[in-house]
Formats: structure tokens, sequence, C-alpha cells
């Protein structure tokens, strides 16, 4: 099982005490007693969202040859993809470039720079919201091309209830902490 953990401090501070404090000090009288308490909230929670970014990677003499290899290894790659995962996911291109590839000459500092050909990456990001379909995904997405993939990402589709539970939790300790001074 894979847990997402979610943590918040809280700083609990009788700040009302704290404004007379700072009155009384300005008075010349002593400050009353007040108790500053921290309290940390840590709420484990199952992953119910994967998010993969998939890459293809083509090499080619030209920027248009680049282009048009990528072109056709991606279609390949979203249709895999689609159909392996359905409805249950989404898919977004997040980047694109085509640049020159460059050749260096011996020594080094002895003449400029060729380019020597041309790369285009096509980078999507698939989410899932069945995490059991990972799997699937990577098999299917390099089985057709892709050729990059970066890493998964597990998290929460919502995560503001669990936030929530965290923030309860860290203010329930710091309170205990603080009436326990």
């Amino acid at each position: 099982m894979i847990s997402a953990r979610i943590s918040f401090v809280l700083i609990w501070s009788l700040l009302p005490v704290t404004a007379v404090a700072q009155d009384a000090a300005r008075r010349g009288a002593a400050p009353p007693p007040f108790v500053r308490a921290s309290g940390e909230g840590v709420i484990d929670a199952k992953p119910d969202q994967a998010i993969v970014n998939i890459g293809v990677l083509t090499q080619a003499p030209t920027a248009a040859a680049a282009a048009s290899q990528n072109a056709t290894q991606v279609t390949a790659v979203l249709d895999k993809i689609k159909s392996e995962i359905g409805a249950k996911g989404e898919i977004k291109t997040v980047g694109y470039s085509v640049n020159p590839n460059y050749s260096y000459p011996a020594p080094p500092g002895s003449g400029a720079p060729k380019i020597a050909g041309y790369s285009a990456v096509n980078t999507v990001r698939v989410t899932l919201n069945d995490i059991a379909l990972v799997g699937r995904l990577l098999d299917a997405a390099t089985s057709t091309g892709a050729n990059n993939v970066n890493g998964v990402q597990f998290s929460l589709k919502d995560e503001q209830a669990v936030r929530a539970q965290a923030i309860r939790q860290a203010a329930q300790n710091a309170r205990a902490s603080g009436e326990a001074m």
C-alpha cells in the first residue's frame, strides 16, 4: 500500500493575552502570563490518483523530419494509452520542442560547432483516476514508442478533507500541550 502523508504544524497561542501583555508593558505593569504551544497532525491516506509524464524523443537530419517522426510515434503512443485507460484518465500535452543537435570539432576550440541533426520531444501528462492502471499504462506507452517516462506521482484527487483532518489534529495537540503547561 502506498500512502500519502499530510502533515501540518499549528502554533497555538493566546493572542488576546499577548495583546494584553503588550498593553501592560506600555503602562509599566507586569504582563500577564501566557502559553505558546505547537502541535502536529499527521494523517495517512491511501492515494486515489496517479500522475505520469510520458515522452517521445525522435532524432532526424532535419527539423521537419524529426517533428514528423515524432508526431507519428506520439500518435501511436496516445492511441494505445487511450485504449488502455479509457475514461479512467486524462491526457494533456505538457511540453513540445524541436532543437538542433550539435557536433563539436576536436580538439575543443578548433572550430565552430555544426548542426548534426534535430531532436523533437513531445511530453504528455497522464492523470489516472484508477491507480491500478499504472502498470498497464507504462507497458502500453513504452511498447508503442514512448522512450521517456518521468516518474510516477501518487496523490489524492481531493485532499481538502484529509488536510482539514490534519489541521484539526494539530490544533487539538497544540491545545492539549498548552493546557498541560
